[in-house]
């Protein structure tokens, strides 16, 4: 509780900051994240993530991002704050970056996080497929193939906003593990309706092809 006061600090940014810092640090331990509950420590956290300050929204996706090992605390997440992590996930930092990643990578296979992922956070989350560290690129593709998975929604934002390009780009990395998941992806999105007519002749196809002499 008094992390959690100090965490709402107007007057003291660094004390909010390190406030959210302890709570992140703390939430990493998915034992403490009961008590954390009883305490409501995530309504002080989802505040932190639409601080202006990007030091505080930082520490804030941090704590998020633990505490969404519980499916207890996805809801709340969900109706209160996927909106100001897609926001964070543009930041120009490499760890809020990896940070919402991994919080979408972690919210992907709840049904309920698919709609406002697909339709205000897919450009996003396919920015973060294309950064220079691996795990965020993991995290980002993961939440990518969960969602193309997904039979209540419309699939029109994958093609609209590159995804087959996006996917067709980390079949040529050299980890096995992004390859794998990108390959996923494009077999979940290859029944759609919006693959061209063309689709045998496609690059993407050729690529398919390829893969399967792995």
């Amino acid at each position: 509780p008094e992390l959690s006061s100090l965490s709402k600090s107007n007057n003291a940014i660094e004390t909010a900051r390190l406030s959210l810092g302890a709570i992140a640090n703390l939430a990493e331990d998915i034992d403490t994240h009961s008590c954390m509950k009883q305490a409501h420590i995530l309504s002080s956290v989802l505040i932190g993530l639409g601080h202006q300050e990007n030091d505080i929204k930082r520490e804030a996706a941090r704590a998020t991002s633990n505490l969404l090992s519980s499916q207890d605390f996805h809801a709340e997440v969900l109706e209160h704050g996927l909106e100001n992590l897609i926001q964070i996930s543009a930041i120009s930092c490499d760890e809020c970056h990896y940070l919402t990643a991994l919080s979408f990578r972690k919210l992907s296979p709840t049904l309920a996080s698919h709609h406002t992922l697909v339709n205000n956070g897919l450009q996003n989350i396919l920015a973060l497929t294309k950064v220079a560290d691996k795990m965020t690129r993991v995290h980002a593709a993961t939440s990518i193939r969960d969602l193309s998975a997904s039979d209540g929604i419309d699939k029109a934002n994958f093609f609209k906003h590159g995804t087959i390009a996006a996917m067709l780009e980390l079949v040529k990395d050299n980890e096995k593990d992004l390859q794998i998941i990108a390959i996923a992806t494009l077999r979940h999105l290859s029944p759609s309706k919006h693959i061209r007519d063309d689709f045998s002749s496609s690059v993407m196809v050729k690529s398919v092809v390829r893969c399967l002499s792995w």
